[in-house]
């Protein structure tokens, strides 16, 4: 009998002890379990012959600290080799069993992600374009008043700055397609 295909989920989890523990013990059963905790989290997850667990960047909304536990626990799994790798964060709840999560991909050797270059038509806004250019400040102890309101005036020069460049990119761009 030829060998199963093996799965491994990766996890990055900040919160909830309890949910998490109980995401890992349900999917544990079938897959191999990748975990990153953010470092300045006090989660305790468990671990096992087939669970594993890091602590390595502290991990902030929008960060790029965010990309880089992803891509460790990528790197981690890879050194391993499975055929599927599936990110999940340890607040999701699948909503299939782990028999139709395996099933699924034995039946299925399609590939679920792709890339575009931005901006992307449809998305509001800019298009996403300004996960790029706009300054995502990781300054998160806004008690003080001074701190708060320096934060606010260099989020609007920012913006100013991000639009100032996005425009000029964009007239430069027109221009050449119409004069030339």
């Amino acid at each position: 009998m030829a060998e199963k295909r093996k799965i491994a989920i990766m996890m990055t989890v900040h919160k909830n002890d309890e949910q998490v523990n109980r995401l890992i013990d349900h999917l544990s059963k079938d897959f191999d379990i990748f975990v990153h905790i953010d470092k300045r989290s006090y989660l305790k997850i468990r671990e096992s012959e087939n669970v594993f667990v890091y602590k390595k960047y502290k991990v902030y909304w929008g960060s790029f600290n965010q990309i880089m536990a992803t891509l460790f626990l990528l790197e981690q799994a890879y050194n391993k080799g499975y055929y599927r790798y599936l990110l999940i964060s340890g607040q999701d709840l699948p909503i299939k069993t782990n028999k139709e999560i395996l099933d699924f991909f034995e039946s299925n050797d399609k590939e679920y992600i792709s890339g575009y270059k931005l901006p992307i038509a449809g998305l509001s806004g800019n298009g996403g374009l300004d996960r790029m250019t706009r300054y995502w400040k990781n300054l998160r102890s806004r008690s003080n008043f001074l701190i708060s309101r320096l934060y606010r005036y260099e989020r609007l020069i920012f913006s100013f700055i991000s639009r100032c460049k996005i425009r000029s990119k964009m007239y430069h761009q027109i221009r050449s397609k119409v004069y030339h």
